[in-house]
């Protein structure tokens, strides 16, 4: 009862709270599939999941929040829900969140902390989610920079001229042309 209360429910909007119900949702149909109900709480959760993920994040990039500590929050969450779905419901989610991951990868400074704007720290991705999207896709690029190999050696200086050290929070900038998946 509790879980068919819930499933109208759900949706939360652009939220981690809708997160936790979407996991609530599927693990009650996951671990209770004679459940009367069983297949259409894997159903809506399974649906519901992958409309969070095509409105929360741009095609391959970060969250529509532009925070990127959330962003990156909210993704290692969504790789939890994706390791914990049997192989017969990942259908069309591999490939958009593997996208995820590397759009966050490659934002990474070279400190592998996450630029600094919005609400958040210096949240370094590696013990957030990295590790375990390397596993869960067999990304060996991954797997080094998580376990600490490859580190580039810190610059003498941060920026020009080579006397200069500017304030470490100083702005990052990413110039695009549009926001659609082949924009750049």
């Amino acid at each position: 009862k509790e879980v068919d209360w819930l499933v109208p429910r759900m949706h939360l909007g652009l939220h981690n709270g809708t997160l936790g119900n979407i996991r609530a949702i599927l693990y009650a149909g996951l671990t209770f599939p004679e459940a009367k109900n069983g297949a259409f709480w894997q159903n809506e959760g399974l649906s519901t999941f992958k409309g969070f993920l095509n409105s929360y994040f741009y095609p391959g990039e970060v969250s529509v929040e532009l925070a990127l500590g959330y962003s990156a929050a909210v993704l290692g969450q969504c790789l939890t829900i994706f390791a914990g779905l049997p192989d017969t419901l990942t259908s069309g989610l591999r490939a958009p969140l593997e996208k995820l991951v590397d759009g966050h990868f490659g934002l990474m400074k070279p400190d592998r902390s996450l630029p600094r704007y919005g609400d958040h720290g210096a949240y370094d991705i590696r013990p957030i989610f990295l590790q375990q999207a390397a596993e869960l896709f067999e990304r060996q690029d991954w797997h080094d920079i998580a376990a600490g190999k490859n580190q580039p050696a810190p610059p003498p200086y941060l920026s020009w001229p080579a006397q200069s050290r500017p304030y470490f929070l100083s702005g990052y900038y990413a110039m695009r042309d549009g926001w659609r998946e082949n924009d750049q």
